[in-house]
């Protein structure tokens, strides 16, 4: 009988990016029991841990296949099936990480302040912008954005501004940033070689590793400021 291959055995990097973080979660929530009392040490764990939505069904992942009119990565469709959605730091307001749970990815759709393009990567490109400020990005490359990319999550900066995580109909992923001060030129710039599908992307296991990472940085900067609180 074939042996399945573990969410670890897939996505090595990013298992072990995440038990690195949430036994560092366990270790400075030690930490801020002494310094304070254990009801702040709770409300740390609670803002820094990772949240996990457990595995998604398949009729879930052919729903949002469905949506989008491609299939969905294999690393993705593994990551969604055996661990499922998650959350880090959900409670800090500017810097968590979402990898968004297939109901709620599709749900966005029902809101009158979602593009009708979402979960396309224009979509949620114009979702936290405008239709109007993606105006110097030609018909044909808003046409790519849209047919050639769907967006699954964000890491999330300071207000609008976020790292989108999106993958591609060849199957390579892609972190594509979103700046709410970033002018025309700015997107034409930035999106043209994504349009012209010049970038050859990362894989899932490399982008959610480091983006892990960084969570896991940001909550120590906090709690060496003394901010032991999302």
């Amino acid at each position: 009988m074939q042996t399945v291959p573990s969410l670890a055995d897939r996505l090595p990097r990013f298992t072990a990016a995440l038990d690195r973080h949430e036994a560092r979660v366990e270790e400075l929530a030690r930490q801020v029991a002494r310094i304070e009392d254990e009801d702040t040490a709770e409300d740390f764990g609670c803002a820094f841990s990772a949240v996990r939505q457990g595995p998604e069904s398949a009729d879930a992942i052919e729903r949002l296949e469905a949506r989008i009119g491609m299939r969905l990565p294999e690393p993705l469709k593994a990551l969604y099936g055996s661990l499922g959605a998650f959350s880090l730091l959900p409670e800090n307001r500017m810097r968590h990480v979402d990898l968004l749970a297939i109901d709620r990815l599709l749900s966005w759709a029902e809101s009158p302040d979602v593009d009708d393009a979402w979960p396309s990567l224009m979509g949620a490109l114009c979702t936290f912008g405008s239709r109007q400020e993606f105006g110097g990005l030609k018909p044909a490359s808003q046409e790519a954005l849209t047919e050639h990319y769907v967006v699954f999550g964000w890491a999330h900066h300071r207000y609008e501004d976020r790292t989108l995580l999106a993958f591609d109909r060849d199957g390579a992923f892609h972190n594509v940033v979103y700046e709410h001060d970033a002018g025309e030129e700015d997107w034409v710039a930035r999106y043209k070689p994504l349009c012209q599908k010049a970038l050859s992307g990362i894989d899932l296991d490399e982008m959610l590793a480091a983006h892990v990472a960084k969570a896991t940085q940001r909550m120590e900067e906090q709690f060496n400021e003394g901010e032991f609180l999302g």
